[in-house]
């Protein structure tokens, strides 16, 4: 069976999704920064070694290699933070899904619902925590049918309410509280 479930929204928590978006785009700027000083670095000292044979001035070399750098790495910086963004805003989007799956998830269990799915879709990232947060859910769905049984047998006679009630406070034993 094929699943409908498409991702149409990528934007999901976009707080999360953008700031990781820019943290990873401050990053390559910083190493194309670095990039462009050692680049100026190193042909400046090649205009410095080859000065004579190049029949060139020193300061008319330096005045026209300093905009090609320049302009090289605005291109660079430019053309890589786009494709970071992207590749991050996709990325980020198999986190920020399941983060927001989990928080409705969380929300309706607050509201004592504990009837919605709480599986993610394939290829999402937390799978684990997906099945432990079913597990979770189907345990303590479980245990509130044991005890809605227990309390409607509870009502047919005093004996079978004696053991309505041990098994009730079993069920609820289990928990820490």
């Amino acid at each position: 069976m094929v699943s409908n479930n498409k991702r149409k929204i990528i934007l999901i928590n976009k707080n999360f999704q953008i700031k990781l978006i820019f943290k990873f785009i401050a990053v390559n700027i910083l190493i194309l920064l670095i990039f462009g000083i050692f680049m100026y670095l190193f042909t400046d000292s090649e205009i410095d070694k080859n000065l004579f044979t190049a029949h060139v001035t020193y300061k008319n070399m330096k005045q026209m290699i300093l905009p090609i750098i320049v302009t090289l790495s605005t291109i660079n910086i430019v053309v890589s933070s786009i494709i970071i963004y992207i590749f991050v805003l996709y990325a980020s989007h198999r986190i920020a899904g399941p983060m927001y799956r989990f928080n409705a998830i969380l929300d309706a269990i607050s509201a004592k619902n504990l009837t919605g799915p709480t599986r993610l879709r394939e290829g999402d990232q937390f799978i684990e925590l997906s099945d432990s947060m079913h597990r979770l859910v189907t345990g303590l769905a479980d245990d509130i049918k044991s005890i809605r049984s227990e309390l409607d047998r509870a009502g047919e006679d005093a004996e079978s309410l004696k053991k309505s009630m041990e098994k009730i406070n079993e069920v609820v034993g289990k928990y820490s509280i």
